[in-house]
């Protein structure tokens, strides 16, 4: 119908969007394939809060009293949760954000990626020389470990 609501951006019309689960927000990407879920959304416990693009981002207090965490702590716990439940919470000096349409979201995913890419390699080089104090090497720490967990 000409006079149907439809999700921004798309032409898709909000009830058939509702149908399919897609997320109908007011800056959601423009893209079918980019779009998370509403049971994505319910499951995750702070992407329901969050902007898309790095310009609508939430700071960390400010989505700590949104979602109801008492710590920052207890928010990276949560966000680290729905990162790995497949939610693509970015991050940044300005806040969380879930990435914004095309190629604007790619390269504000690529730049998160990046950045926790480079921290995970400083991690492990830090790492690294405690593994070299110990003079063993990294299979054997590996091993040693799933030993004491009984596997």
């Amino acid at each position: 119908m000409k006079n149907e609501k439809r999700c921004t951006g798309t032409g898709i019309p909000v009830q058939q969007a509702d149908a399919l689960f897609l997320s109908c927000a007011k800056n959601a990407p423009d893209t079918h394939a980019q779009y998370i879920s509403h049971e994505q959304i319910a499951q995750a416990k702070n992407a329901r809060y969050l902007g898309y693009g790095e310009e609508n981002a939430l700071r960390a207090a400010d989505l700590c009293d949104k979602a109801g965490y008492r710590s920052a702590r207890d928010l990276r716990s949560a966000v680290t949760q729905d990162r790995r439940a497949g939610i693509p919470i970015l991050s940044s000096g300005a806040g969380y954000f879930l990435p914004d349409a095309g190629k604007k979201g790619q390269r504000e995913a690529a730049a998160f990626y990046r950045s926790m890419r480079s921290r995970a390699v400083n991690v492990f080089q830090s790492a690294s020389a405690a593994r070299e104090y110990l003079g063993v090497l990294p299979e054997q720490i590996a091993m040693d470990e799933r030993e004491s967990r009984g596997g």
